[in-house]
């Protein structure tokens, strides 16, 4: 992207931003921040912007298809546009920014924020900023927490966050660039971010967020912060950590002030909006995210040094644009899902040169949307292909149609000489003894797609709404996908959700099934397992044979 310039994830029909509610899910990403050097900031985040953009407020007739309705944390007073209205009251250019495109006006854009990535090839964080707002507000004067008035936390939200850096909280080599650091960025990483709940449903308080990463096929895991003791138990973000993180660092802790974790939760409740950014920071250099900041501080004081990057000229934004205008990051493989979902789902590996591969586009089974390159599609199962098509925007489901069993076809009849008539038995070759069947064309030839589960045997692999408290499966409205992937427990009995085929919403089917499903899915599982041994044992068999027939070749 170009610098400074954002980009939101709409809905299906290009109208309205898509909403996510995290709290009690996962959410996950592949980021790739090899090309990001010390200045820059390859972000994504999400944030309690209105669905529809403010349109309809003020003289707002634009809405989200156009981008507008921006908010966070910071309340930001360079937003052109607030509430339909120009932000021109005391508007001043800022005399930093030599592009002659910034400026501050007086009004400001607050909403609460949860940073999921803030990071460059040197440095991530990542930070929850409660509001005590409902949505979001225009605000003006103390409202907006304005730094140079000295209001920084009088304003309505907490614009410090509660920040997990791992160099900053004392792992000076857990995330950098090379093998040295377990995670390493030169190469793509998966991030997953957990949001728990007290009670693990969706209706208790939010009050943990916790983080790992996934490389190269290893689950790498927050790191313990250190910095607060060689026993302390920390390593993800809650009210207790950042009281004792604050505490240590000397900082105000208006996380707590704000509300902390459960105002966080309440705002993830109410749906945010998913932008993500590429940006330099004409204020202070990205010097708060991956060098020594503040400057008036001793670098060895705790908290102060949160990054390798030496600072100075080479963070500045006219360096950074001279010597990298090619720099980039890249977003890719949004998922959202229960908590644990998804290491139980991960994306297949993709090989180090990708072929043209089968399933979508034309032939059949799971494969990449289209015109992409999507090998992680390829060999995914049909519910888990539409969820990916749904919910992360790649790959493509083709049904498998069984291959039609040719007719015989009777022979033309030829001038000379007379026709032959159709055998009525198969013919016995001459080198046999015995006549050698002929092979039957098998359904689904060439789409190894295996047969759908029926029955009972078929709620294994689906999800039960009411152990997260859901009486029905209309919590699930518009998500088909979702809604097919799951079933409500009634007693001894269990029923499917289906989707209404007239307004498209997720209903109960009102059929109830006698299931044991600790029996039967212990079962199926065991099927499984014994199934995929003599697969194993079939390869086996299969090599031996060839390496037989191989020495009998050499032999001769």
């Amino acid at each position: 992207t170009n610098v400074g310039s954002r980009l939101y994830m709409l809905e299906k029909d290009g109208q309205n931003y898509k909403m996510f509610y995290l709290k009690n899910r996962e959410f996950a990403m592949d980021f790739d921040v090899s090309e990001a050097q010390c200045g820059m900031n390859g972000a994504m985040y999400f944030i309690e912007m209105d669905e529809k953009g403010g349109k309809g407020r003020g003289n707002n007739q634009a809405g989200a298809k156009y981008g507008t309705g921006y908010c966070d944390a910071q309340c930001p007073h360079d937003i052109k546009f607030i509430d339909g209205e120009a932000n021109v009251k005391g508007w001043k250019p800022n005399p930093k920014d030599k592009s002659k495109n910034m400026g501050a006006g007086h009004y400001g854009a607050c909403c609460a924020e949860m940073d999921i990535w803030e990071a460059n090839s040197m440095a991530t964080a990542y930070t929850p900023h409660p509001c005590n707002i409902d949505g979001q507000l225009k605000c003006e004067g103390q409202d907006c927490g304005d730094n140079d008035k000295g209001e920084r936390y009088k304003g309505v939200c907490d614009k410090d966050g509660c920040d997990i850096n791992p160099y900053r909280m004392g792992n000076r080599s857990f995330y950098g660039r090379g093998t040295e650091y377990l995670v390493d960025t030169t190469k793509p990483v998966t991030v997953v971010t957990q949001f728990l709940t007290t009670d693990g449903t969706d209706s208790g308080d939010l009050n943990e967020m916790r983080r790992y990463y996934v490389q190269d096929g290893k689950v790498i895991h927050s790191p313990k912060t250190v910095i607060l003791g060689d026993d302390t138990q920390f390593d993800s973000i809650s009210d207790d950590f950042c009281r004792e993180k604050k505490e240590l660092f000397e900082d105000v802790n208006d996380y707590a002030r704000k509300g902390g974790d459960k105002e966080m939760g309440k705002s993830l409740d109410r749906g945010h909006v998913l932008a993500v950014s590429l940006w330099d920071d004409v204020e202070v250099n990205m010097l708060w995210l991956d060098s020594a900041y503040p400057l008036d501080k001793p670098a060895d004081q705790p908290g102060i040094q949160r990054g390798d990057c030496p600072g100075g000229e080479s963070s500045t934004p006219s360096y950074v644009r001279k010597n990298f205008p090619n720099g980039y990051v890249t977003f890719q493989n949004a998922y959202v899902g229960p908590i644990g979902s998804y290491l139980k789902n991960p994306p297949s590996p993709t090989p180090g040169n990708p072929s043209p591969t089968p399933g979508g586009g034309g032939a059949c089974g799971c494969g990449p949307a289209k015109g992409k390159n999507q090998p992680e599609c390829v060999g995914q199962s049909e519910d888990r292909c539409k969820f990916m098509s749904q919910y992360e925007n790649k790959c493509l489901w083709t049904d498998c149609k069984p291959a039609p069993t040719p007719s015989p076809v009777k022979p033309t009849p030829q001038p000379s000489p007379a026709p032959t008539p159709w055998p009525t038995q198969k013919p016995t070759p001459a080198s046999t003894p015995k006549p050698t069947p002929m092979p039957t064309p098998k359904p689904n030839s060439g789409c190894p797609t295996p047969a759908p589960k029926v029955g009972c045997a078929r709620f294994c692999a689906m999800q039960d709404v009411t152990k997260g408290k859901k009486k029905n499966c209309k919590f699930l409205k518009t998500m088909s996908t979702l809604c097919l992937q799951s079933y409500v427990t009634r007693g001894d009995k269990v029923m499917a959700c289906k989707v209404n085929p007239k307004n498209k919403k997720c209903i109960d089917s009102k059929k109830l099934e006698a299931c044991d499903l600790a029996q039967v899915c212990a079962e199926s599982e065991l099927q499984a397992a014994r199934g995929q041994e003599a697969d194993e044992q079939k390869e086996e068999d299969e090599e031996d044979e060839e390496e037989e027939e191989d020495d009998d070749e050499d032999g001769e």
